[in-house]
């Protein structure tokens, strides 16, 4: 091949890399510059992706699904389902769209849960308790998906030895004006510190101090992992956690999310299907969304504030992108998961009754989809009853533990 001939080549092949990176600076401006020098890269236009990461760590290990060529079988058809999982439920990342998804899969699986006596929580902030005995011989769960501290060491005393931890987390302060929000924050400051409801965020951002009542206000989403705000070591944390998660989700892209959990626990594509849930629509303080400056200030000022928050979701949001980018054809699969969700969303608006079905046509990408009644009263279904069908499993006097699980 002649100088000229290579020289053409070589100019077609940065022209494609330029499409391509144009076409993913478009669909994800959050891809991280911490992953520069990795070919799959767009530009970064969010103040809190700016920064490296924030401890030098080793990478967590890559997906588990190996690459394939066009035209062989896909990873999914070569591994083994996952059975056992242990979701770290992070308050408002998503995590009831998800924990729902999962207490669906423990029902059609016939799965046993670390399910809760009461009506929801698992004695969550204080150590694991006030749920039911396993029912299983081995006297372990195969799943838990609600409100749990999470501590291995003691989650592991009652989970299956093989069971695949994970989590999610969500951008922080996008996640903390939710949780702000949620939690009546703004009405604690109005009514006892007298604060106007409409300035109580950005008095809370200015000087936090006076108002931290709660030991959960400040790193909320490492508070669910375990941390003890101004007792646990930054790095010594973050080490453990990316030790002992085996995957982490990021619920600003949860389409992505949920086709990540399908490679990595070698699921189906009919096993994320999802519906969304408890998501507000308002802030009761003031505007769910704000300009850009006013954004840029407040991210500025709550990074200082949630530094073990932000340094959580900067190595994980870093690593989600690495191991997609390992999964072949992601975009194509991507799109025809949300053709499969659409499809999903408006069969099951039409309430079918229970002669209804329609079968999803499979694809190279993914399995053949039967959309039923069935299904679409699993997707209907809310948190809370969900939990009271996983209940029903137990009685009055089904054995259980109390407020604190017994460490051994």
């Amino acid at each position: 091949m002649g100088p000229t001939r290579q020289a053409y080549l070589l100019l077609l092949v940065a022209l494609a890399c330029s499409a391509s990176l144009l076409i993913l600076s478009t669909n994800y401006p959050w891809y991280p510059s911490a992953l520069a020098g990795v070919q799959w890269v767009g530009p970064v236009n969010r103040p809190h992706l700016e920064h490296s990461l924030l401890f030098n760590l080793p990478q967590s290990e890559g997906n588990r699904s190996e690459q394939v060529e066009d035209g062989e079988e896909s990873a999914t058809d070569r591994c083994t389902p996952v059975r056992h999982f242990a979701f770290v439920k992070t308050h408002k990342c998503a995590s009831d769209t998800l924990a729902v998804h999962l207490m669906r899969i423990v029902e059609e699986r016939g799965l046993e849960m670390v399910t809760p006596v009461g009506e929801w929580n698992l004695h969550w902030p204080s150590a694991p308790g006030d749920f039911y005995r396993s029912r299983k011989p081995s006297g372990r769960f195969d799943a838990t998906a609600l409100h749990m501290m999470y501590h291995r060491r003691t989650w592991s005393q009652f989970m299956e030895p093989d069971t695949r931890y994970f989590g999610v987390l969500r951008e922080p302060l996008a996640q903390f004006k939710s949780y702000f929000n949620y939690f009546g924050l703004w009405r604690r400051m109005n009514e006892k510190h007298g604060v106007p409801v409409s300035d109580t965020f950005d008095t809370f951002l200015n000087n936090p101090k006076p108002y931290l009542e709660v030991r959960g206000w400040q790193n909320p989403m490492a508070v669910d992992f375990g941390f003890v705000n101004g007792e646990t070591k930054f790095a010594e944390f973050l080490q453990t956690i990316v030790e002992e998660m085996d995957l982490m989700l990021i619920s600003d892209y949860f389409d992505e999310s949920m086709l990540l959990l399908r490679h990595e626990f070698c699921w189906p594509m009919s096993d994320v299907i999802y519906k969304t849930k408890n998501v507000a629509k308002v802030y009761r303080y003031g505007e769910k969304e704000i300009p850009p400056d006013v954004r840029k200030a407040q991210e500025s000022r709550y990074a200082e504030f949630a530094k073990m928050d932000h340094a959580l979701f900067k190595h994980f949001n870093a690593t989600f992108w690495q191991k997609i980018q390992k999964i072949p054809r992601f975009h194509e699969e991507l799109t025809q998961y949300r053709s499969v969700l659409a499809q999903t969303s408006e069969f099951c608006q039409k309430n079918p009754d229970e002669n209804s079905a329609v079968t999803i046509q499979g694809t190279e990408l993914h399995e053949s989809i039967l959309l039923d009644r069935e299904l679409c009263q699993g997707l209907s279904r809310g948190i809370f009853q969900h939990i009271k069908l996983i209940q029903s499993r137990y009685n009055q006097t089904s054995p259980k533990y109390g407020k604190v699980f017994p460490a051994t």
